[in-house]
């Protein structure tokens, strides 16, 4: 591998992605993944309402994916499941249980966004609620504390 030249390794390696990309979110297909008769993968969370493949119009298929696909597959680094995060995670890594881009709702109101925002979103849109900490959104209400994560 050492007389490799790099930028071969990294073409190689971005079209093994490619052939892994998932063909609705166009990231790493994750599990469950559904194969179409065209042999396309998609995340099996992709697929849910989709009665066909969107790249060949195919039905999918009932065939297990071949073990060595799937072993390609699980072997690949995937993007964190929440929206705009961009973080590469293992199988074994927490960050998607902590991801600051998951998404949360506002205990005082109907806004929904990522986590990391709530505590900006309590500070602008409900200025009369006291912060008591920024490491952990803590604040009262009529006399109620309330924590956000």
């Amino acid at each position: 591998m050492d007389n490799v030249p790099h930028d071969m390794v990294n073409r190689s390696f971005q079209k093994i992605l490619d052939i892994a990309r998932c063909a609705v979110c166009l990231e790493t297909a994750r599990p469950k993944i559904v194969q179409c008769e065209g042999e396309h993968i998609l995340c099996g969370v992709c697929s849910k309402h989709l009665k066909e493949c969107p790249t060949c119009k195919r039905p999918f298929s009932r065939a297990k994916l071949a073990r060595i696909m799937s072993q390609v597959l699980d072997a690949l680094p995937k993007l964190c499941k929440h929206t705009n995060c961009g973080v590469y995670v293992s199988g074994d890594d927490e960050h998607e249980k902590w991801c600051g881009f998951q998404s949360t709702k506002c205990r005082i109101c109907a806004w929904t966004g990522p986590s990391r925002d709530i505590l900006s979103h309590v500070q602008q849109d409900h200025p009369s609620v006291t912060v008591f900490s920024e490491r952990k959104s803590v604040v009262t209400i009529k006399g109620q504390s309330l924590v956000f994560l």
